[in-house]
């Protein structure tokens, strides 16, 4: 069995997590074990696996047969098809990969090849898949880095349309390339924005770096200097992973940075619609939170509360030498919530070596956070858990707020979530079916 690694920075200084590092010594009253701990929740109870999606609430996708296959984001498109943005090898080389299901967990013949489209860049180039989104009007938005121009990374989009064709309104025949001019250009999360327009986030050169563009994909003239801000947190490494926009136009982006540690730090940043940074949010727009040990914010992890809030979810070491589930919420002017857990911090030890969440809203005020965990089984299982507006874990959900899930005798993690029409969606990527990684999609009751 090969090993199963979650890639929990994806750009820049690529930060590699290997969860099968053990011997896989997985006895059958070992896995009889961590199958009963993953469905201990009743069905038709808040956090039980839908029984209406796959075969029991899960479904595997091989892209392509022997081929390496990673997500980055989930989403759910009209009908409450669930799509998946990621990447696969299956051409030989990286290129984008988007996934779309049917409401009841089968690939949907009605898009790309078989319910697969696969977009390469330019031919041998290497094409790597960060984050993405589902647009409202059901259109798919991919974004990460491709070296098709040579050389180093540059930002790479592709948009599709419904069927899953690349949409030729969109850049040249539905791509878009953009450099920064930094060493490695990478993009990691996307937004719609007013108008259109598409707001993208990553890292070039080590910085955080944001672009805007028009619907047609250039890049928009009155966003920063020619569409594009990079912004110079003072770390050696500063990287973006997150970004959604306010109702007021402002841009929040959060990610991480070691400008006042040796170590890495969250860094949220805020933006005026204009690109430039704002002096009401922090000092001078930066804001940096310690929780004591080496912090990162995980691709898709910010969320914008109720009341101007805005919630950051990753991982710390902070209270043992593993990662633990880590988040925290600030006010609208950039200070740490004194109302959510400890001073505005949440820490979840869930038992395992290596705890990694990405977080998403749920209506309710209440906040989902997936990750992994080897708590229960030594080659990893995905993990969902659901808290309060407080920041305590909600009893009513799973078993004290948390629901582990096997997907068989090897590893599985879970590394996107997208809720709709009261369940959660699940993405990750799992060596159950063979050695080599396989899409891996879950559904959750939420209520």
């Amino acid at each position: 069995m090969g090993d199963l690694y979650l890639y929990v920075q994806g750009i820049g200084s690529l930060r590699f997590v290997r969860l099968l590092s053990r011997p896989t010594f997985f006895s059958t009253l070992a896995f009889s074990a961590a199958l009963m701990a993953a469905t201990a929740t009743q069905a038709g109870t808040p956090g039980a696996l839908d029984p209406t999606f796959g075969t029991g609430g899960k479904v595997f996708t091989d892209i392509g047969t022997g081929s390496e296959d990673l997500d980055f984001a989930v989403g759910i498109a009209p009908g409450s098809k669930p799509v998946v943005i990621g990447r696969t090898d299956a051409n030989g080389s990286f290129d984008f990969a988007i996934v779309r299901y049917t409401k009841s967990g089968m690939l949907d013949s009605t898009f790309g090849t078989g319910g697969k489209a696969i977009t390469d860049f330019g031919t041998g180039s290497s094409d790597f898949v960060f984050g993405g989104v589902v647009l409202s009007n059901g259109k798919i938005v991919a974004v990460g880095g491709s070296n098709a121009n040579g050389g180093s990374d540059d930002f790479a989009i592709a948009r599709y349309n419904r069927d899953g064709t690349l949409d030729t309104t969109f850049g040249t025949g539905g791509k878009v390339l953009t450099d920064f001019g930094g060493h490695g250009d990478d993009a990691v999360a996307a937004r719609p924005a007013a108008g259109g327009k598409l707001i993208v986030v990553g890292v070039s050169g080590g910085d955080f770096a944001v672009a805007k563009y028009n619907k047609d994909g250039t890049l928009d003239a009155t966003f920063g200097t020619g569409g594009r801000v990079v912004t110079d947190l003072g770390g050696t490494q500063d990287t973006a992973e997150a970004v959604a926009i306010q109702r007021d136009g402002k841009i929040v982006v959060a990610g991480n940075s070691n400008a006042h540690s040796s170590l890495r730090d969250f860094a949220v940043v805020r933006y005026d619609k204009k690109g430039n940074l704002d002096p009401g949010f922090g000092t001078g727009g930066m804001v940096f939170t310690d929780f004591g040990g080496i912090d990162t914010v995980e691709h898709r992890s910010l969320i914008l509360a109720p009341r101007g809030k805005i919630v950051v979810g990753g991982d710390t070491d902070a209270t043992d030498p593993n990662q633990d589930f880590a988040l925290a919420r600030y006010n609208k002017d950039g200070g740490l919530d004194s109302t959510f857990g400890s001073g505005g911090k949440v820490i979840t030890d869930l038992g395992g070596e290596e705890d990694l969440a990405q977080i998403v809203g749920q209506p309710g005020n209440k906040i989902i956070a997936v990750g992994s965990s080897d708590k229960n089984n030594p080659s990893f299982e995905s993990v969902i858990a659901r808290y309060n507006a407080s920041g305590g874990l909600d009893s009513n959900f799973g078993s004290g707020g948390i629901v582990f899930t096997g997907f068989g005798s090897g590893g599985s993690v879970a590394d996107a979530v997208a809720v709709g029409g009261g369940k959660a969606v699940v993405a990750g990527a799992t060596n159950a079916v063979d050695p080599n990684f396989d899409v891996s999609v879950a559904r959750y009751l939420l209520k």
